[in-house]
């Protein structure tokens, strides 16, 4: 495994290097769950400490782990949700 040859004390992010917002998430989880109900998110005031915007740098990953992404946002929810469904989740 790559990540055991890296050098000890380091941390690296791991992510897919695009950004999105909690918004757009939720509308595809929807839009891929496909349950037919109704959702509408409920909007609520930031709270103190709350991270507005946020993009993970993949420089460190890719320096110390040679980590490239090779699973979008939309195929890792299908996978997730897959993988959900198979433990019997519903």
């Amino acid at each position: 495994m790559t990540a055991a040859t890296a050098r000890d004390g380091h941390s690296a992010l791991v992510t897919g290097g695009a950004g999105f917002s909690c918004g757009h998430l939720s509308e595809r989880l929807v839009a891929l769950v496909q349950t037919g109900a109704r959702v509408e998110p409920i909007h609520t005031p930031a709270r103190e400490g709350d991270v507005r915007d946020s993009l993970a740098s993949l420089e460190r990953s890719r320096e110390l782990l040679g980590y490239e992404p090779s699973v979008g946002l939309e195929e890792g929810l299908r996978m997730t949700i897959g993988s959900f469904e198979k433990a019997g989740g519903q």
